[in-house]
């Protein structure tokens, strides 16, 4: 009888494997007579990053808004990570899917925000649009970054094959 840890173990193993084996080009990359039918699969999103510098208390205090054209969602921090590495998730709320996590940059003086935006082909609008990501505390804005997005595709499985993924990132990590 197999073991569930052998099995995960060789699980693990072949996922390694097929990722490394993908990341130097000897799968995944169909031609015009191969048969796409194991396809790498496309995450289509937008990232959003902006670095404030608050200190803990008032990044408390502190809301953030994360918008793509005219539709928003937002939310305060319940949780505040205390050193680099750690993450913390906000939990927005609006109109707008986005995941938001906030990471220490700075130990007690900056962090880094993050907002997950994610898009489908059928609903972008390529140089028109805007990703807006905002601190505000007390009314002011304390950060914010806005653009237009440009929007970037790439071709996973290779030229021949599906999947075509779009993305973008504004703001550096």
């Amino acid at each position: 009888m197999m073991r569930p840890t052998i099995v995960l173990g060789l699980f693990t193993s072949s996922v390694a494997l097929a990722t490394l084996a993908a990341a130097a080009g000897l799968i995944g990359a169909c031609s015009k007579d191969d048969d796409c039918s194991a396809l790498l699969q496309c995450i289509n999103n937008v990232n959003v990053h902006l670095r404030v510098a608050l200190p803990p208390q008032q990044m408390r205090e502190a809301t953030i808004k994360v918008c793509r054209n005219d539709v928003c969602s937002s939310g305060k921090p319940e949780f505040l990570p205390t050193q680099p590495g750690e993450r913390q998730k906000v939990i927005t709320k609006g109109a707008l899917t986005a995941e938001v996590t906030l990471d220490v940059a700075e130990a007690g003086k900056s962090y880094s925000i993050s907002a997950v935006v994610p898009i489908d082909d059928q609903s972008i609008q390529p140089n028109k649009d805007r990703y807006d990501l905002q601190v505000r505390r007390n009314e002011t804005d304390v950060g914010a970054i806005s653009e237009v997005a440009k929007y970037e595709e790439s071709n996973p499985n290779g030229p021949n094959c599906p999947s075509v993924c779009t993305n973008a990132t504004i703001g550096t990590p």
